[in-house]
């Protein structure tokens, strides 16, 4: 298991690299082609709709955790689930993209909620995140692929050498999670508790609605922002997210996803919106994302401070 988690980490950060050159090359193409912003009290409103859309869907994260946690036996109240996720998942942007979940646990414990729970609702949330993506990704890969729009698989991004590369990643993955239960499937069995349908089928939900909901912002920050109406619909670019997401979160080497997940952006939406409007659409949610993240953060601590001031100071 640790042999594999390094290779997931060092196969991640090489990924990390290779996609932050492929978007210096492409910056360095197309930056004088990325159209300006038609800045306006529109403008305005849907980058700040999209904004606290994300921190929204952050919060519900949040309460997909602590629902979770309830397969423990732990009943967390949500500011709490709140003050823990939302003060160290800003850690994630550091190299590793593990340390997050370390100061989880550790915030975690420091309100008293058992090490076993935190690791194990957590595990549970990064399985059930993934799979949710995964079940928006084939979907999307049914809709748009060969057997969907007319003419949408002669595109550069649906080749497939691409196609292929992808099924092998999800091959991969299939493999890891097969390998990593048949090691653990009898500590698993005494922790059945936290996988009851609905606990975890209420949790997708509550992550996947971000994924969803995206590609509405996405064709509406393309429309008032630069003018651009697609003629795809906007569950195609929830579904370009999706992966986008899922590939950055796949390896624990890439710090946020930082660099894969713009480059998937790019290489899926460049054929729809043109190169340099997807590098400005990629780039635009990395900056959205990431100040979501910051002001979670600070509301996080905000309410740490004000129910626990003594621990706070700690």
């Amino acid at each position: 298991m640790e042999l594999l988690i390094r290779v997931a980490t060092y196969i991640g950060r090489i990924l990390s690299v290779i996609s932050i050159v492929y978007l210096v090359i492409k910056i360095t193409q197309y930056v004088d082609e990325i159209p300006p912003f038609q800045f306006s009290v529109s403008a305005v409103t849907i980058v700040l709709g999209t904004l606290v859309f994300v921190i929204l869907c952050t919060g519900l994260g949040f309460y997909a955790w602590t629902i979770l946690l309830r397969g423990g036996d732990v009943r967390l109240r949500y500011v709490e689930g709140y003050i823990i996720v939302g003060a160290s998942q800003i850690q994630k942007y550091l190299p590793g993209n593990l340390f997050h979940y370390v100061n989880r646990v550790t915030l975690g414990v420091s309100r008293g909620v058992p090490a076993e729970a935190i690791i194990v609702s957590t595990g549970v949330e990064t399985g059930i995140a993934a799979i949710g993506s995964l079940i928006i990704a084939l979907t999307g890969f049914a809709v748009f692929g060969d057997i969907g729009v007319a003419g949408l698989s002669g595109l550069p991004a649906f080749k497939g050498s691409y196609l292929s590369l992808v099924s092998g990643v999800l091959l991969l993955v299939a493999i890891a999670v097969i390998v990593l239960f048949a090691r653990i499937r009898h500590w698993l069995v005494a922790r059945l508790s936290y996988l009851k349908v609905r606990r975890l089928a209420a949790a997708m939900c509550l992550y996947s609605v971000i994924n969803i909901g995206i590609g509405l912002f996405i064709t509406s920050l393309l429309e008032i922002l630069w003018g651009v109406h697609s003629r795809f619909p906007w569950y195609f670019f929830s579904w370009g997210f999706t992966i986008a997401w899922l590939c950055g979160f796949l390896f624990p080497g890439a710090p946020g996803g930082i660099g894969i997940r713009e480059a998937v952006m790019v290489n899926l939406f460049g054929p729809m919106v043109g190169p340099a409007l997807a590098l400005g659409v990629a780039f635009l949610l990395r900056v959205i994302t990431s100040v979501s993240d910051l002001i979670t953060f600070f509301l996080a601590r905000r309410f740490q401070f004000q129910e626990y001031p003594k621990r706070a100071n700690q």
